[in-house]
């Protein structure tokens, strides 16, 4: 007799994401059974191609009722992880130990967490990096940008506007699509930062691009730029492509890629216990404990800007970025 499986997801959409090796283990361990996944449509739609599950709803249409045999709720943003998990776990080991599964061989991760676009959707991508490309000056790149906002929940993942802007005035050869919401989508999510009359190498694709374009964009443009956002892990699926990750209140364990040159605040915390629910996070009192401009800018000029050497990826810090230990600036 077949199962009923519910799925119920509550978490951001990076928690989604990088949940991908959860659905795929589920789908394999109830195959003849009935999966039925709720979670916010946005998010769902990086599911395109996968047949994971047989019914995906949204939350404002789920009716509850006592029918399923087995629920699984992921609610990530309320599990207190860095506060009881052991640090040296990642996100998939903490993934296996809250939900008793075994991810199995995780060599299967890039085909797992490879996003699918349709013709016409890479189309508009690609026609997009090459309208903004400009072979006319010497060394000049294409860069995705997320920034997020101050004002997004959980707080302290971003520097200030200001910071952001005094960043991309250091390269005005480059062009910076800018990616992510230009509405407020909840009382978590608003609007990201709004570079309008600041500067002209900005492309404003804020809510233009659904995420899978967004992840295709990464693998076409020249590197990432992002705080520890589903930007970040959606360049996952673009190869993964390299970026720069600005670190804020988030664990540097878990929520950050080897691939990606991860860059931590010199905050006292460190990590925050709750950055969820806390007001009082001590970035948003002190900016000025986010990396400085001087040192992200070498690090970017030194890393992604130069001809990069034959034996290592990383020019600055090398051994301790293959050691993934986080860099305070």
């Amino acid at each position: 007799m077949k199962k009923n499986i519910l799925c119920f997801f509550r978490a951001g959409l990076g928690d989604f994401y990088l949940s991908f090796p959860l659905f795929y283990t589920l789908r394999n361990t109830y195959k003849n059974d009935k999966i039925t996944l709720v979670a916010p449509l946005l998010a769902a739609d990086l599911l395109h191609g996968k047949e994971w599950f047989n019914r995906i709803v949204a939350p404002e249409q789920f009716v509850p009722e006592r029918k399923y045999d087995v629920v699984y709720d992921l609610d990530m943003t309320r599990t207190g992880r860095t506060a009881i998990f052991n640090p040296r776990m990642d996100y998939f080991d903490v993934l296996e130990s809250t939900h008793n599964v075994s991810f199995g061989d995780r060599s299967q991760f890039p085909e797992i967490f490879q996003l699918k676009t349709s013709k016409e959707e890479r189309k508009r991508v690609e026609d997009l990096n090459a309208k903004h490309s400009n072979k006319s000056i010497p060394d000049s790149k294409n860069v995705v940008l997320h920034t997020t906002h101050t004002a997004r929940i959980p707080k302290g993942k971003t520097p200030p506007s200001e910071w952001w802007s005094e960043l991309i005035s250091m390269f005005p050869q480059h062009r910076f699509f800018q990616v992510g919401t230009s509405n407020r989508m909840s009382d978590t999510v608003c609007a990201d930062f709004d570079f309008t009359g600041r500067t002209t190498n900005v492309i404003n694709q804020k809510s233009l691009l659904n995420l899978r374009e967004v992840a295709y964009l990464i693998e076409k443009t020249d590197f990432h730029i992002s705080v520890d956002s589903i930007v970040q892990h959606l360049s996952l699926s673009a190869g993964p492509k390299r970026g720069m990750v600005i670190l804020g209140s988030s664990d540097s364990k878990l929520a950050t890629h080897e691939h990606n040159y991860n860059v931590s605040s010199n905050r006292p915390c460190s990590p925050c216990i709750d950055s969820t629910n806390n007001p009082n996070c001590c970035l948003i009192q002190n900016p000025k404990l986010f990396p400085t401009i001087d040192r992200v800018t070498r690090i970017l000029r030194e890393n992604f800007l130069l001809s990069q050497p034959k034996k290592s990826g990383w020019l600055i810090e090398d051994e301790i970025n293959k050691k993934n230990i986080p860099k305070v600036l």
